[in-house]
């Protein structure tokens, strides 16, 4: 692009929101700046290169392989509209002003107004840079007989200057109560419990399957360390990891997730397994930043061989100690090794058997209405759920499809007199416990192997 004083204006105004957006948005990581993982954080590295392509250009680097207009047209893009790059701009901002806790204190500080400062230049700056520079663009291809290679919405872009000014080194009074309000608003965890978390980016999930709380039957010694843990993290007295193990199907997704919705004042974090590693402490260092809200975090279904623990054992009890308002829960069909149940409480369900069976049965029957359900129904209910698996009607004797059966059977006014009149005959059904041994057997087999065979058989047949 020629030079002249416009030209000249332009490179300098580059130059600085380049400046401001490193300040606010990048961070050095093993010797090398990169972006803070954020929400949007794709907007923000499109919005970097357009800043360092734009000002590449100015400057007469003929190197560039990529133009300014294709980081121009791909921002003009992303965001639809210049109401949506403003405000997407300006959500990233206070995210990254909440991030860094500059809000927590009633009074301004230095270090607020610091990046406040830099976030109102790089706004004042984007408000024109890319406008001004399509139009140069657009007027040089013209006077070339060329066509433009900037889009019209591109030639569009820009945010909105904030209404304020900070002077003598002090934000007005009344436009910091407004920008902690909005920076609270545009709290992406205000619209939601369950989040998934992917790519840096939390995502409201919703989990209307998931039974409540009160919906989980027997399972005593469970149910009371569930409720332990989460009373004892709301009340600030522990957020020790909680580590789950079992054979699948016993309950340990469903057990936590309702757990966790039933607590009002907690949201509930759903990351990718491969988030336990390297990306822990960025997570982790995100959510400590709202400070008006507890997380749990739950890893579902890890593969305990497969994980690098050092992440996890470095920010839990080891260099770094959990924020007060963020704890973990990791579940695994694995049992977890001593070095790292030792930085938890660790929980392991009891196998799934026949007694734990009627124990389920005698709880849902409570649930209905029945004060001291009559063992002999209790039985015939549970034998009659063990029939249905011989016959093919679920895959799998667990907890999980005991409840299918169970709903069933609430609905069905059949079955439920066919259990009924069973339970009154003289010879009374009883659910088969080699059934349970055999199927426990395999599951075992599949994920433990030979060894623990012999356990097993010792805790159920008491050998």
């Amino acid at each position: 692009m020629k030079k002249n004083n416009s030209t000249e204006k332009l490179e300098k105004a580059a130059e600085m929101a380049e400046d401001s957006f490193r300040v606010l948005f990048q961070e050095p990581v093993n010797g090398v700046s990169r972006i803070r993982q954020i929400n949007n954080a794709n907007f923000l590295e499109l919005l970097r290169d357009a800043l360092s392509s734009i000002k590449s250009t100015l400057q007469g680097n003929e190197e560039n392989t990529v133009r300014p207009s294709d980081f121009i047209n791909a921002l003009a893009e992303k965001t639809k509209s210049p109401e949506e790059f403003n405000e997407t701009l300006e959500s990233c901002i206070l995210e990254i002003l909440v991030a860094k806790e500059l809000f927590l204190e009633e009074r301004q500080t230095d270090q607020l107004v610091f990046y406040v400062s830099h976030a109102v230049r790089l706004l004042d700056i984007c408000s024109h840079l890319f406008t001004d520079f399509c139009s140069a663009s657009i007027k040089q291809s013209k006077s070339a007989n060329g066509l433009s290679q900037i889009s019209p919405s591109a030639s569009r872009l820009k945010s909105v200057p904030p209404p304020f000014r900070i002077e003598d080194g002090q934000l007005p009074p009344l436009m910091l109560e407004k920008l902690r309000t909005r920076a609270f608003e545009l709290d992406p965890f205000r619209i939601g419990r369950a989040f998934r978390f992917i790519d840096g980016v939390f995502i409201p999930v919703a989990l209307a399957s998931i039974r409540a709380a009160s919906k989980f039957y027997g399972y005593t010694e469970a149910r009371h360390k569930f409720h332990e843990y989460f009373d004892s993290f709301l009340r600030e007295k522990s957020n020790l990891p909680l580590l789950i193990s079992s054979l699948p199907g016993l309950g340990k997704t469903h057990f936590t997730i309702a757990h966790a919705l039933s607590c009002e004042n907690l949201s509930l974090i759903l990351p990718e397994p491969e988030s336990l590693e390297q990306p822990l402490e960025n997570l982790i260092s995100r959510l400590a930043a709202r400070k008006n809200r507890k997380f749990v975090i739950f890893f579902d279904d890890i593969n305990v061989s497969e994980v690098d623990w050092y992440y996890f054992r470095t920010n839990v009890g080891g260099s770094f100690a959990l924020p007060t308002n963020v704890s973990i829960v990791i579940a695994a069909n694995q049992r977890f090794p001593a070095n790292i149940t030792s930085r938890g409480r660790s929980f392991e369900f009891p196998i799934f058997d026949e007694i734990r069976c009627m124990e389920m049965v005698h709880d849902f029957l409570i649930s209905l209405g029945m004060r001291n359900p009559p063992p002999d129904l209790v039985s015939v209910i549970s034998a009659d759920y063990v029939e249905c698996f011989g016959q093919k009607a679920f895959d799998e004797l667990s907890p999980r499809t005991l409840v299918h059966y169970l709903e069933k059977y609430e609905k069905d006014p059949a079955l439920r007199k066919r259990m009924l009149d069973l339970s009154r005959e003289e010879v009374i059904s009883r659910p088969d416990s080699q059934i349970f041994l055999e199927a426990n057997v395999k599951i075992l087999k599949a994920i433990y192997g030979e060894e623990a065979i012999a356990e097993l058989r010792k805790q159920q047949l008491g050998e």
